[in-house]
């Protein structure tokens, strides 16, 4: 398979996920700015889940820019990652409705987290494939896991608290692998 072409539907994909998810955020239900803030239980689940796609895809575009070599079960993990990815509006949709609720909150905890799963295999994948190639997450997956073990605990005692570690998680993740893409660009 070609590479381009596997980024270029991967990105139609996410860019459908993310359209997906602006959609489903509630019409204020008038024209004040208090409508809008009566519903900032789904602003907040909107712009934590958008933040966490938008990093998984930074670092998805960085290590496919590198990649040399790709196959068949690069294929198949990518398009396992977009399935479970094509899960996320409907679990923050779900979340968003009853966002007081722990299992919706464990629903979504559950679909990001098996999506994170399938994007380290994705990653490991890669990295096989090609021995050269720098993975600036590889340090963020124990970061990744225990904020969805924090994000799990929450949503049995503090649902709506819950939702803030996704953001928290996403920007850890920014941090860790901007310092590995740094360290390795001054070791080159």
């Amino acid at each position: 398979m070609n590479k381009e072409r596997l980024v270029a539907f991967t990105d139609a994909i996410i860019a459908i996920v993310v359209t997906l998810l602006v959609l489903d955020l509630p019409r204020p239900d008038g024209p004040t700015l208090h409508a809008i803030i009566a519903d900032w239980r789904n602003f907040i689940i909107y712009i934590a889940t958008f933040f966490l796609i938008m990093v998984v895809w930074y670092n998805h575009h960085i290590i496919f820019t590198n990649a040399k070599k790709i196959n068949r079960t690069t294929y198949w993990l990518n398009s396992i990652w977009l399935l479970l990815q094509s899960f996320i509006p409907f679990s923050a949709s779900w979340l968003s409705e009853y966002p007081t609720s722990s299992v919706p909150g464990f629903f979504y905890v559950v679909v990001t987290f098996l999506w994170a799963v399938s994007f380290q295999l994705l990653d490991r994948n890669l990295e096989k494939l090609n021995p050269d190639l720098v993975m600036p997450n590889r340090y963020a997956f124990p970061l990744l896991y225990l904020s969805y073990l924090l994000e799990a605990i929450l949503f049995i005692f503090i649902p709506i608290l819950a939702v803030a570690v996704t953001p928290i998680m996403a920007g850890g993740i920014v941090v860790v692998s901007d310092f590995v893409e740094k360290r390795h660009a001054r070791h080159n």
